[in-house]
């Protein structure tokens, strides 16, 4: 597991950078990587949890003025589910 950096042209040539982590295995012998976590424009997991954490603010404040559906509630667990899953890979690539 790493953190890609990815360089792609954008409208009017303009380059734009995007990280992700990244797991390699092999299948039939060949090594293919698998995207586990679109990190968009931010360069450290630190800064992934701190907007999935956000994610979660604002979804409970919206469940708190609504009535409370089953479609937010789903929402704020699968979010602090990607804060768990950072949580690991920051642990499993040694940062912090």
């Amino acid at each position: 597991m790493f953190i890609r950096e990815r360089h792609v042209k954008g409208p009017n040539g303009t380059r734009y950078t995007y990280y992700g982590i990244v797991e390699t295995v092999r299948v039939d012998g060949k090594p293919r990587q698998k995207l586990l976590y679109n990190m968009g424009k931010r360069r450290t997991i630190t800064e992934c949890i701190a907007r999935e954490a956000l994610s979660v603010e604002l979804w409970e404040v919206a469940f708190k003025r609504s009535s409370g559906g089953e479609d937010q509630r789903r929402e704020i667990e699968w979010h602090r589910a990607k804060i768990e899953f950072l949580k690991d890979a920051a642990a499993k690539l040694g940062v912090e």
